[in-house]
């Protein structure tokens, strides 16, 4: 059995040794993705109030200098969604015909402009896909899967879309 001075020595190791790689938890530490302030406030068109896409744009945009709101009368920038596509295709079949991998795909376009119509960032396309096996068995555990995966894509579109706002309004 160790004592508690190496489990504490050891864990104080470890600690280092995540911080010193970079290691962050998701959500966590400050935000270099900062929008300027002259775009407040954003409207986002294009996706419903409760859409999830929507949902995590909102609490990306959100700080201290840039608001996001739901009137478009109100708004300095819009943030506009179009085009939507959410797919799933068929990867790998076994040798009996049964589908064993799918590949999940979400597909937008995106551009901002001022309130006067100006353009602050053209029109540009973003897609993420991902694979996930299906096993014939837990089959309500393949279909949590894929809404899972499908919430992450999502998360990662927002951010991705967040990123490249804030690289061409520099």
């Amino acid at each position: 059995m160790t004592s508690y001075p190496a489990r504490l020595s050891l864990l104080i190791l470890l600690t280092l040794l995540l911080t010193a790689c970079g290691f962050q938890l998701r959500g966590t530490g400050s935000s270099t993705l900062q929008l300027p302030s002259s775009i407040s406030p954003v409207y986002i068109a294009g996706l419903a109030v409760n859409d999830d896409l929507r949902r995590e744009l909102t609490g990306l945009i959100r700080s201290d200098t840039v608001e996001v709101t739901d009137n478009e009368d109100e708004s300095t920038s819009t943030l506009r969604i179009s085009d939507p596509r959410s797919d799933r295709r068929v990867l790998a079949i076994d040798s009996s015909g049964k589908v064993v991998e799918f590949e999940l795909f979400e597909a937008l376009r995106f551009d901002m402009t001022e309130r006067n119509g100006s353009v602050l960032v053209p029109q540009q396309n973003l897609s993420i896909t991902r694979s996930f096996l299906n096993a014939d068995i837990l089959v309500l555990g393949k279909l949590e899967e894929e809404a899972s995966l499908r919430k992450g894509m999502r998360r990662d579109m927002a951010s991705q879309i967040v990123a490249r706002l804030v690289s061409r309004l520099k």
